[in-house]
C-alpha cells in the first residue's frame, strides 16, 4: 500500500506529528507489538503496515492505535509534540524514548 495524496498533504502540514507517529509505529513494531487497528471512536479499521496506519491516522482528528493484545495509544492531531495524549501503561517502556525525544524539543 502506498500513501494516499490526502495523507501526504496532511503529513506535510503536520511534520512534527508525522515524525512522532512514524516513531510510534516503528517502536511498536520493533518491540513485537505492531499496530493492527486504528480506531476513531466509531469505527475500527484493520491495518497492516506503516502506510496503512498513516493513511488512517492522517485522515482523522483523533485516533487510537491498537495492538493485537488490546493495548492502545491515543493520538490527537494539532497538538504538535504532544500528539501522544495517552496510552496503556504496559507500553511505557516502549514509548519512553519517544517521550524523551519530544521533551528535548
Amino acid at each position: 500500500m502506498r500513501l494516499s495524496d490526502w495523507a501526504k498533504r496532511s503529513m506535510q502540514g503536520r511534520p512534527t506529528e508525522a515524525t512522532i507517529t512514524r516513531k510510534v509505529i516503528r517502536a511498536m513494531k520493533d518491540a513485537g507489538r505492531p499496530i493492527t487497528v486504528v480506531f476513531d471512536g466509531y469505527e475500527r479499521v484493520r491495518v497492516d503496515g506503516e502506510h496503512a496506519i498513516l493513511n488512517e491516522v492522517f485522515n482523522l482528528d483523533e485516533a487510537y492505535l491498537i495492538t493485537e493484545d488490546g493495548s492502545w495509544i491515543r493520538l490527537v492531531m494539532d497538538n504538535d509534540y504532544e500528539i501522544v495524549c495517552d496510552y496503556t501503561v504496559n507500553l511505557e517502556d516502549i514509548l519512553q524514548p519517544i517521550n524523551d525525544w519530544c521533551d528535548q524539543r
